[in-house]
């Protein structure tokens, strides 16, 4: 009978340090500046943070004031399905890119707004066209994640194969 009492307090002692863990927990991820939400949300509304990253509302506003160039990382194929209206493609893939890029930093200047995008949360392409164009001397360049899904789903322009 004592060892079934010396049980039921171990499970009790048990279930408190794992109540006070989980409140602990709470509070310390609500106190952070950074902190996992705790309702979900879909990625494809999360954006991230960083000064590498624009937000989709100041790309809408730099795109309105026809104060930045948008390039479409994805290949050629994906570019003429679907792209934000005006943006340039500049596939990440091409073997000739640094050429591109070259070509590129003859016509525009390097202090220019450069928005690049891909499609798709795990799309990291325009990540790394941002890089590229960043080391090849251009100044002011970021990145729209998820920028074509996020777009078409806020309503912006786009230009779509056959579609005008």
């Amino acid at each position: 009978m004592n060892q079934n009492k010396n049980s039921e307090n171990l499970w009790i002692k048990l279930l408190i340090i794992f109540i006070l863990s989980c409140c602990i927990g709470l509070i310390t991820n609500n106190l952070r500046k950074n902190g996992i939400p705790l309702i979900y949300s879909s990625f494809e509304e999360i954006e991230p943070t960083g000064e590498e990253y624009i937000s989709l509302t100041k790309a809408k506003e730099l795109f309105d004031k026809k104060e930045a160039i948008f390039i479409d990382a994805r290949i050629a194929s994906e570019y003429n399905k679907a792209h934000i209206k005006g943006a340039i493609n500049l596939p990440f893939t091409d073997f000739d890119l640094s050429e591109k890029i070259m070509m590129l930093f003859e016509k525009i200047p390097p202090d220019t707004n450069i928005i690049t995008y891909c499609d798709g949360v795990e799309c990291k392409l325009s990540d790394s066209l941002a890089k590229a164009l960043k080391e090849a001397g251009f100044l002011n360049v970021k990145v729209l994640h998820n920028g074509l899904t996020r777009w078409k789903k806020s309503g912006f322009p786009i230009k779509e194969k056959g579609k005008d």
